[in-house]
C-alpha cells in the first residue's frame, strides 16, 4: 500500500473502521482475494507485500477470526496449540 495514492489509503482505512478491523487485516483480506483471482501469476508478479508486510497481516487477520471465534462461542483449535499436539 505504500506505494497506492493517498486516496487509496484512506479508503482502505475507512473500510477498516466500518467493519472495526484493522489495516493489516483489510490487507490480508485483500492479498487473498488478489491471489485467488490471480491464481496462475507467480505471487512476486502480483507484488503483494514483503515477507514480514504479509506475516504481520496474515497474523493480524487470525486473531481476528479468533477473536470473533470466541465472541460467538465456537470451539477451535489455534496453531500454536495444533503445533503443541
Amino acid at each position: 500500500m505504500r506505494s497506492q495514492p493517498r486516496w487509496r489509503r484512506e479508503q482502505v482505512d475507512a473500510l477498516a473502521s466500518q467493519f472495526s478491523l484493522n489495516r493489516s487485516t483489510i490487507l490480508s483480506l485483500r492479498r487473498h482475494h488478489i491471489k485467488q483471482n490471480n491464481m496462475y501469476l507467480p505471487e512476486e508478479a502480483l507484488k503483494l507485500g514483503t515477507r514480514e508486510e504479509k506475516l504481520r497481516a496474515a497474523n493480524a487477520f487470525e486473531s481476528c477470526v479468533a477473536r470473533y471465534l470466541d465472541i460467538i462461542g465456537v470451539e477451535y483449535v489455534d496453531e500454536e496449540e495444533q503445533r503443541r499436539r
